[in-house]
This record gives C-alpha cells, structure tokens and sequence, in this order.
C-alpha cells in the first residue's frame, strides 16, 4: 500500500450571506465565491468534501483516505469511519445568528451530531458566549420576542490571537468583523436561537432550550501555556478537550515536523492561511519559519 505523506487539500467555500472578502483578500485565494463566509479547510461531510491537492492520492476524497488507510492516517486504535473533526475559516462581514450546539449528552434528547468547537481570532472583533448571569428559557424566550436576545449574553472584544472555547451546550454569536479559524468536532447540527431582527431564517427554539446550559456563566476565553522553548520551536499549548487539542508553534527556522502513530496532525500557517494534514504514519512534513497552529486529537 503507497506510504502516505502531508496532505493537502482543495477548499469547500461556503457563500452565506454574513461571509465577506477577506479569505479571498488575506489569502490570495481568488477562485472563492463572493460573498465567501466560510472554506472548509478539511471536511469530511457529504454536504462538503475535502480532495487532496498533491501527490500520488490527488482528486482522492478525505473520506476515502480514511476508509483505505485507517489508523495509519487518524492513529493508532482509532476507528472512526470518517475524519472526526471540521476545521474551517470563517469570515464574518455581518453578526452571525445567536446560536447554540448539542453535546454529547444532549444530542441523545434532541437529536443531531454533538458539536464541541474553539475559535482562534485572526482579526479582532465582538463575540457572545455563555450567559452574563444564570437564565431561564422563559427569560431567553422573552427577549427573543422583545428583540434583545444579546442583552442576557456575556459579550467579548476579542483581539487577534485569542483563543475561545465553545463546548456543546453553550449558547454563542460571532461578532461581525470576526475573522477565525474554528476547529470542531465534524458536525454540522446547528439550533438557531435569535437572529438579529432578520426575519428569512427559521429559528430552533425547542431543539435550542433542550441543549442550552443556561447556568453558563463562565469566562470562554482560555490561557495559554508555554510548555518548550528549544532550538528554533517555541510551542505552547491553547486548548485540550476530549475532542482535541490546539497549540500554536513558532518556528524560527524551516524545520521537519515527524508523524506520531497515536494521531494525525494538522498545521495551519498565520501568515499565509495555508493548511496541511500530517497523518499518523507518513513522511514528515517541512515548515518554513513562521507561524503555526496545530491540531490533533
């Protein structure tokens, strides 16, 4: 079987209506839609598949990497049929809807994919998430009718290089003005709360109230922590959950990055917006000096 080496993939853009410019300006990408509010980096969803950009599996589909590969591409005793994580870039020129994600516990009341998430600022802007102090759905409903839904949410002005945590159950609002690189679990189930006086879109107000925490007062901004500084790498960790985990790596020099048989990874450069998957068991991969996030589970 042909050893596996980094991959690349063809973005899914995604041209909903809040979307704006800036992937196409930021990034040189000048195939998106405008509007461009979002490009799935890696998916693997039928309502958006990745496709390998280079090498020897080129045209070849995400999902089909995993069911021909298996382990040595997600690692070792992983059996997951599909990738298990939705990693995206997400353009906001307009508020997106108030909204809300089942967990794993919810999912089995209301129906739907679980979704845990977590947004890294590339530009800054305002957030919501979680409640500024314990609510109620009766209270919830009554601002949606009142038209002031935002008034109970905890409200963020988030800054470049921020990272947030949004586990399932937490009810959020990007910000127009956001621009983010989102890693989530690979669902794409959303429940729909409040909509900003917009009238097109329908709202999911009983699936929504079964999964929203709404003694969610926490602070969903996260603090890093450094954890080596040698040679040309610094690398501190962001975030680790159940799902994944997030780090930012700065190089200060081109350096091979090796496989790990217990999990993929994936590295997305600040800089130029470029993505690439290193799998389990795979040639390394070779970074220029910048940079870098990077994922893996």
């Amino acid at each position: 079987m042909q050893r596996l080496e980094p991959l690349t993939f063809k973005p899914v853009y995604q041209a909903y209506v809040w979307g704006g410019e800036r992937i196409r300006t930021e990034y040189g990408r000048n195939e998106t839609p405008i509007p461009c509010a979002e490009s799935w980096e890696i998916a693997d969803r039928p309502e958006g598949m990745s496709q390998v950009l280079n090498g020897p599996f080129a045209d070849a589909s995400l999902n089909e990497l995993v069911t021909m590969y298996g382990e040595k591409l997600l690692g070792k005793d992983r059996k997951e049929k599909r990738f298990p994580l939705l990693i995206k870039l997400i353009d906001a020129r307009a508020h997106l809807s108030v909204q809300v994600h089942p967990s794993e516990e919810s999912s089995e009341r209301c129906g739907g994919e679980p979704k845990t998430e977590a947004w890294f600022l590339l530009e800054d802007g305002p957030l919501y998430a979680g409640f500024k102090r314990p609510s109620s759905k009766k209270e919830l409903l009554e601002a949606i009718r009142e038209e002031r839904a935002q008034e109970l949410l905890q409200k963020i002005d988030g800054k470049r290089g921020d990272l947030f945590f949004i586990p399932g159950g937490r009810i959020h609002a990007i910000g127009a003005g956001c621009m983010i690189f989102e890693v989530q679990q690979n669902s794409n189930t959303t429940y729909r709360v409040y909509d900003w006086g917009r009238k097109d879109r329908t709202l999911h107000l009983e699936e929504a109230c079964s999964c929203i925490k709404f003694d969610d007062t926490a602070n969903p901004k996260v603090k890093s922590l450094l954890v080596e500084e040698s040679g040309p790498m610094r690398r501190s960790t962001l975030l680790s959950t159940l799902f994944f985990s997030v780090e930012k790596i700065e190089l200060e020099e081109r350096t091979q990055i090796e496989c790990d048989p217990r999990t993929f990874q994936v590295f997305f450069d600040l800089k130029k917006g470029k993505t690439v998957l290193l799998p389990a068991e795979s040639e390394p991969v070779d970074l220029p000096a910048g940079s870098y996030l990077s994922l893996y589970i």
